[in-house]
């Protein structure tokens, strides 16, 4: 085999211990960033009302079935219920943004007609 076909090996020895301590940093900071936002987001959430009225004083909903609500929400793994609704904006135009008011406008000619 000629000189010129053989590869170049040229080994300088292990990774500088620089190239570690760096990559520590940055998952440290990350991970840091991470936990930072998931103390603030408990912290600043909204509060759940012990009870719920209407206009009459009837009780529509309790903090119980709040609760109840989440539990099914994360038993069904619902989360990913918003990045499926989402998805469409990213291949073409939203429809359901547009399809949500109108139901609610239905709804609320339907359940509330003298609010009109």
């Amino acid at each position: 085999m000629s000189v010129a076909a053989q590869p170049l090996v040229r080994d300088d020895g292990p990774l500088s211990p620089w190239w570690i301590r760096g990559i520590l940093i940055v998952m440290a900071i990350g991970f840091s960033g991470l936990a930072a936002t998931t103390m603030l987001a408990y912290r600043n959430a909204p509060p759940i009302p012990a009870r719920t009225v209407d206009p009459q004083g009837s009780t529509l909903f309790t903090a119980e079935n709040i609760r109840e609500g989440q539990a099914v929400f994360l038993k069904y793994g619902l989360m990913a219920n918003g990045s499926i609704w989402g998805h469409g904006a990213y291949l073409g135009p939203d429809y359901s943004a547009e399809a949500l008011p109108q139901d609610g406008g239905k709804q609320r000619a339907i359940h509330c007609p003298t609010a009109i």
